[in-house]
């Protein structure tokens, strides 16, 4: 396996973080295809995990909460898996940097957790704890 010399190599920050690689999250999180709108949706939760403090800063300006929102909240058009995946994302966030959090995803939760959907009353319940344990100014 040959090494890479440090001048060609990919600066992960610059790519992650670009106008253009958002603008593409933005546009398969909105695709009418439920695979790459759940694909998408692991991924921003995976580069979370890794680093989560500029992922949740610079995305949070783009209203990429406001689309996960969306698809969490929405039960005609996305399924089950999908809705699931948007909830760890929302957990991985609330998890490792609580004190960017954005308040509309808090209450899409609230409101899933009123509704009728009994799969998911649990983890809302679960999360609303663990919210007000992280961030205690929401309430």
């Amino acid at each position: 396996m040959k090494l890479v010399p440090k001048d060609k190599r990919i600066n992960y920050d610059k790519v992650l973080f670009s106008n253009e690689i958002i603008i593409i999250f933005r546009k398969f999180l909105t695709s009418e295809e439920r695979v790459v709108r759940q694909l998408t949706i692991k991924n921003l939760r995976h580069f979370i995990e890794i680093d989560p403090i500029p992922v949740t800063e610079v995305y949070l300006k783009k209203f990429i909460p406001i689309i996960i929102c969306k698809i969490f909240e929405d039960q005609k058009s996305s399924t089950f898996e999908e809705r699931l995946d948007c909830f760890k994302l929302i957990f991985s966030w609330l998890k490792f940097y609580p004190d960017n959090f954005p308040l509309i995803v808090c209450q899409g939760v609230i409101a899933l957790a009123k509704g009728k959907d009994e799969h998911f009353k649990k983890g809302c319940i679960e999360f609303i704890r663990l919210l007000s344990i992280k961030k205690p100014a929401v309430f």
